[in-house]
């Protein structure tokens, strides 16, 4: 004999398989927060090794732009933690460089891929800007380094997690270091022989490839 449901029976379904996936989704996103989350701390962890435990860490660029105005000139450092995954990313940091706040530090954290390099790309054509992307557990801690100690602007990183990284062939980690040109290098240096086509047209106008 067959099982047949009444219309109140197959309501009460409906109304828990929709619980049961609503349920599910929410398990996804809570992990997809708990994620970016731990991506985050990892950065601000990363910042604070280097720049010391008292390192003023933001996490909006417009919180960072008010504490650098409020701030000493020659002050260290404010830090503006940011997601390097938002497509509207690249404007608001394009619209922190103009304000030209030498203390101010960008870092963008990339946790999935592809990863839209344009905000480092962009901010290269600022000159007196140290600009780098690299890897979360990789050389991160030189870069930070690198940009804790540049006085001369604004600083600007594209952290990604090693996930992110591999899920982008044309990912393209670098440095570009204003200071190298007084020394009669190049600015940019690529980490690596790999460097991103958008990076490459950019670079063949400035003419600054090094490998």
């Amino acid at each position: 004999s067959s099982c047949r449901l009444g219309p109140r029976s197959r309501q009460q379904v409906l109304v828990l398989t929709a619980f049961f996936f609503g349920c599910l989704l929410c398990g996804f996103s809570a992990v997809a927060m708990a994620s970016a989350k731990e991506v985050q701390d990892k950065a601000v962890a990363g910042v604070r090794a280097v720049a010391g435990a008292e390192a003023d860490v933001r996490f909006s660029l417009s919180a960072a732009l008010s504490a650098c105005a409020s701030g000493p000139e020659d002050g260290p450092k404010v830090w503006a933690i940011i997601s390097g995954d938002d497509a509207s990313s690249a404007n608001s940091v394009l619209k922190a460089l103009g304000a030209g706040q030498k203390r101010l530090a960008i870092v963008a954290v990339a946790t999935k891929g592809p990863i839209s390099q344009l905000q480092v790309l962009r901010a290269m054509e600022y000159g007196e800007v140290y600009v780098a992307a690299a890897e979360l557990g990789g050389k991160e801690k030189q870069a930070i380094t690198a940009a804790s100690e540049y006085a001369a602007g604004t600083s600007v990183l594209l952290l990604a997690t090693s996930e992110a990284a591999r899920a982008d062939s044309q990912w393209t980690a670098f440095t570009y270091d204003p200071r190298r040109e007084v020394a009669g290098g190049s600015a940019f240096v690529a980490d690596g022989a790999q460097v991103r086509k958008e990076i490459q047209s950019f670079l063949a106008r400035e003419s600054l490839l090094t490998l």
